[in-house]
């Protein structure tokens, strides 16, 4: 779109209100095709409205081709006669007219207003884009929905034409940036984390009084004592004893009121806090929500364009219930169904002869529904189709070596092939499917949206895909729990439950331990070895450990840890990009404290477990002591007391074939020095406990190793900073704000070989 000598606001604002008024109106042309008369009139009084104000926001920002292709459709509308209905052909005129302003719009030449591409063609029947049953108003009136995609030029934002007599006012109502409601959120993560640092407070507060008043009760007891010993003493001394007794037991009476006074006043406040922080974030969190009804049917051009290319009649049946969520998880939620609502119109809905042969319908239908699952919602993709042809999976996942020919294929065997990067069952490649792209992509983006993905299929009878979300992806409960020194987070979605275990009530199932649960025997694993804190070994005796039952799609996983200290609302930040490569980390929450809470991903855990287990199974059996030469590969010391940048720089050196010693501060990586022999480079962070970093260099500088190269890789990045560390002795200096795995692994390969 070009808008020459238009100050950027006005553009941007003209931007919006076009992707909003193009998505009424093409949803209005869309209805217009099945409405009976009655409803074509207000329809039609909607789309009059809508080209009109088109029309002239258009003319005031300079797009004159625009403003005149508006004002040909007003004269077009106006010349359906009144008392007969609006038929197909003048319907898919007008859906032509609008796509052509909306190419204009997205700086494409303004074709002739009725003129339609090149590669169009004869149009099927439209699809019937159903409404909710009808039913008392649930929710507020929809916030804008965005509609899918028509080609890779445009994006989109449009609300649904308001009922007539439904909604607020238009003064009742403002349009405020996602920006500025995306940062006001984020405030909001803030006042979260103010709040758990006012319950420490008041806790504090609380063992304060506690604890004075013990003193209280001590003091009785110690004056008590001393004044059976007054006949031992002077009455002057006496005297002195007892005045300053009193003194003593008056400063200590008031320190008592005090503290009663303080953590009276904590728990007061504290309350008051979380009650405006639950309710902020509440409300900031309704805000957000986007009314799913309205996003559904803003699919129904994207289907109708889908059967007009296979040449089938489909109708778009959608049931919302009057159900919300975050719009994070509607726009995340937007490719996976359009692809999943496209597919279902490609493989699954059959011609009109071949259903009439079937005894069906001669018209498909494809279904959008959804339903509430405590704080999660389903959307799930629906058509009375063909179903999946399960002949055709097995027969090209043979031929890709992905299923034997005496593996069953269930459901989820299913789902796990047809998300196989590259697998497709269709011949040839169209504008639909075919391109075997896009059910790995639906899968990562429902995964991305801490999601579970399932399907299901009956011959003859349609084919389903489920979709399980979360309501809101950025605030979650979650468990705290330890390894060691370590402490990490654990949404608590994902944790089916609590169990207590011990060694001996594993068992031995295909070279993996289990552990039955509910009669099911579950892979077992302790977390130091999943996140890789092989340095904390678990304890050799039988003693009992708490374990999580993690629970993702249809895997299990059971993680064993040293404790679970108990729960946290956790607002959950994205990592920086030296940790892209760490798959089980989700992101970070900040504790009371103030600290960084990593938080784990259980998928990645579950993945990670299996791909062990897979591993162990490709092994030699039985393990014997290798008789393999000691290693060639060059030995790395990695010194580091962040658990992940220890864990990401290992991974990293390990997939380079490096041999890597891990050590959690200076004085462990000088112990190492000193036991381990050859070490041909250490990598070590500057600021950690007890020896830092600097100090560990100049160790090694002054010992007989004093020519072991040093690589740095540190968040000190200052050029003083940097100075010190070369001045030290460092033969590198990475700062992990820059981290790069190729650079970093460059500089090792120049200084260990």
């Amino acid at each position: 779109m070009s808008l020459v000598g238009i100050p950027d606001e006005l553009a941007a604002i003209f931007a919006e209100e076009v992707d909003e008024l193009l998505g009424r109106l093409e949803r209005s042309a869309v209805a217009l095709e099945q409405a009976d008369l009655g409803d074509q009139a207000g329809l039609l009084t909607q789309l009059r409205r809508d080209l009109h104000t088109l029309k002239g926001s258009a003319g005031a920002v300079g797009l004159g081709p625009v403003s005149h292709a508006c004002h040909e459709l007003e004269d077009f509308l106006a010349q359906q006669p009144p008392d007969q209905p609006v038929g197909r052909s003048a319907a898919e005129l007008l859906l032509v007219g609008l796509a052509n302003v909306r190419d204009a719009c997205a700086g494409e030449p303004m074709r002739p207003v009725f003129e339609a591409p090149r590669d169009a063609r004869p149009v099927p029947p439209a699809p019937v884009v159903e409404p909710p049953p009808a039913s008392p108003p649930e929710v507020p009136p929809p916030a804008p929905a965005e509609a899918p995609r028509r080609s890779g030029k445009r994006r989109e934002i449009y609300p649904p034409p308001p009922p007539p007599d439904a909604g607020p006012a238009a003064d009742d109502t403002i349009r405020v940036p996602v920006s500025r409601l995306d940062a006001l959120h984020s405030s909001v993560g803030e006042l979260v984390i103010a709040r758990l640092q006012a319950v420490d407070l008041q806790r504090d507060a609380v063992g304060l009084r506690d604890g004075v008043a013990s003193l209280q009760g001590g003091w009785r007891e110690l004056a008590s004592t001393l004044r059976s010993l007054r006949s031992q003493l002077a009455p002057a001394d006496w005297r002195d004893l007892e005045r300053r007794l009193g003194n003593f037991g008056r400063d200590l009476r008031d320190a008592e009121r005090a503290g009663f006074k303080l953590a009276r006043r904590s728990v007061r406040q504290t309350g008051q806090l979380g009650a405006v922080s639950e309710a902020l974030e509440g409300g900031i969190q309704q805000v957000r929500l986007q009314p799913l009804g309205p996003f559904f049917e803003s699919f129904g051009l994207a289907v109708r364009d889908a059967a007009r290319s296979r040449d089938v009649s489909v109708r778009l049946a959608c049931e919302a219930r009057g159900l919300e969520a975050d719009r994070a998880v509607v726009e995340g939620l937007r490719g996976p169904l359009l692809h999943l609502l496209r597919n279902a119109v490609a493989h699954g809905i059959e011609r009109a002869s071949v259903r009439r042969q079937e005894g069906k319908p001669e018209r498909g239908t494809v279904r959008l529904e959804a339903t509430m699952q405590g704080d999660h919602v389903e959307v799930s993709v629906l058509d009375d189709g063909r179903g999946i042809d399960r002949d055709a999976v097995r027969s090209r996942a043979g031929q890709l070596g992905l299923l034997g020919e005496d593996d069953a294929l269930d459901d989820e065997r299913l789902l796990q092939l047809l998300c196989v990067p590259g697998f497709s069952t269709s011949a040839a490649a169209d504008g639909v499917a075919g391109r075997g792209v896009g059910m790995d992509v639906v899968a990562d983006a429902v995964h991305g949206l801490r999601g579970t993905l399932r399907a299901s299929s009956r011959r003859g009878e349609g084919a389903g895909f489920h979709l399980r979300v979360p309501i809101s992806v950025t605030t979650t409960h979650g468990l705290i729990v330890e390894v060691g020194p370590y402490r990490f987070g654990v949404p608590l979605d994902a944790v089916r439950r609590v169990v207590m275990t011990k060694r001996s009530m594993l068992s031995m199932l295909e070279g993996s331990a289990v552990l039955y649960f509910d009669g099911d025997p579950l892979t077992t694993t302790s977390l130091a070895d999943l996140v890789g804190a092989l340095e904390h070994a678990p304890a050799d005796d039988d003693r009992a450990s708490p374990a999580l039952v993690l629970a993702v799609g249809g895997a299990s996983l059971v993680v064993i840890v040293d404790d679970v200290p108990g729960e946290l609302p956790m607002v959950i930040r994205p990592l920086g990009a030296q940790f892209g490569p760490v798959p089980w980390l989700a992101g970070a929450a900040i504790e009371a404290d103030g600290s960084v809470l990593p938080v784990l991903e259980p998928r990645g855990l579950v993945e990670r477990a299996r791909t062990r287990r897979r591993t162990v199974a490709r092994a030699p059996e039985p393990a014997v002591e290798s008789v393999l030469p000691p290693s060639l590969a060059r030995r790395v010391l990695v010194v580091d007391d962040s658990i992940t940048m220890r864990t990401l720089q290992r991974n990293i050196l390990e997939g380079a074939g490096y041999d890597v010693i891990v050590a959690g501060d200076g004085l462990e990586a000088r112990d190492v020095l000193r036991t381990e022999g050859s070490v041909d480079l250490v990598v070590t962070d500057i600021d950690m406990p007890r020896m830092d970093g600097l100090d560990l260099c100049r160790w090694i500088r002054s010992s007989s190793m004093a020519d072991l190269p040093v690589v740095m890789v540190t968040s000190l990045d200052a050029e003083e900073q940097r100075r010190q560390g070369l001045e030290a002795g460092a033969d590198g200096y990475i700062a992990k704000g820059n981290f790069r795995q190729g650079h970093f692994l460059a500089t090792v390969r120049r200084l260990a070989g």
